[in-house]
C-alpha cells in the first residue's frame, strides 16, 4: 500500500492518504510522532468482510473503518490470503513537498 504524507498546517498535524491500487482508500490526521504506529496500525486491522446481494457472497478486505481496500473474492480463503499478502508487503510511504 502506498500513504501519502503531507502536512496540514492549519492543525499541526500529518494528513495521511492511503492507496491501494492507486485508488485512495481512506484520509486521516495523525501526529507526527504516530505516523509509523498508524501505518502498522492501518495494516495490523485490515480484515475480510461478506458482502451478500441476491443470495450471492463475496468477500472483501476492509479497513478498520469498513472502507474497501481489495475485493471481490468468491473464495473466502482466496481473500484472506490475499489481505495477508497486503499486510506483509512493505508499505511505500511517500512526502508530499511543496
Amino acid at each position: 500500500m502506498k500513504f501519502l504524507v503531507s502536512r496540514d498546517k492549519s492543525t499541526e498535524c500529518l494528513l495521511v492518504e492511503c492507496f491501494h491500487k492507486r485508488k485512495v482508500v481512506s484520509s486521516q490526521s495523525v501526529f507526527d510522532d504516530d505516523l509509523l504506529s498508524f501505518i502498522e496500525s492501518y495494516l495490523r486491522m485490515m480484515k475480510v468482510e461478506p458482502l451478500s446481494a441476491l443470495g450471492i457472497t463475496e468477500w472483501w478486505i476492509t479497513d478498520s473503518e469498513g472502507m474497501m481496500v481489495e475485493g471481490h473474492f468468491i473464495d473466502v480463503e482466496a481473500a484472506h490470503t490475499r489481505c495477508d499478502e497486503i499486510k506483509r508487503e512493505k508499505p511505500n510511504i511517500v512526502w508530499e513537498t511543496f
